[in-house]
């Protein structure tokens, strides 16, 4: 699809900019950092919003939309992974917990 050219405006880049606005509107809320700090914070997130925009927008503009939602999901699917593991690292502990009380009353 060399010469194919899509809508640049596909719905992962669409999604990744309002979570980025509402990123950095969160953090310039934030009433707990420092100036400095949120300074910091507010320019790096504006570097990476523009970075990973272009990205998605060059991914977008070349009909590579499969790959702008797999690079946009991500974080989320990392996310239940390590969900899932610490909730069965979780329940394996505590069933671990419950046997050896249940040994110790015998």
């Amino acid at each position: 699809m060399p010469n194919q050219k899509c809508n640049p405006l596909c719905p992962p880049f669409i999604i990744y900019i309002i979570l980025s606005v509402v990123s950095l509107l969160s953090t310039i809320i934030n009433t707990s950092s420092s100036t400095t700090t949120k300074l910091i914070s507010v320019s790096s997130g504006l570097v990476s919003m523009a970075l990973f925009g272009a990205l998605f927008y060059w991914l977008c503009y070349t009909c590579h939309k499969t790959i702008a939602w797999v690079i946009l999901l991500i974080p989320v699917i990392i996310f239940l992974l390590l969900l899932v593991f610490s909730l069965g690292l979780l329940s394996s502990l505590l069933t671990n917990a419950e046997n050896k009380k249940s040994n110790e009353k015998k």
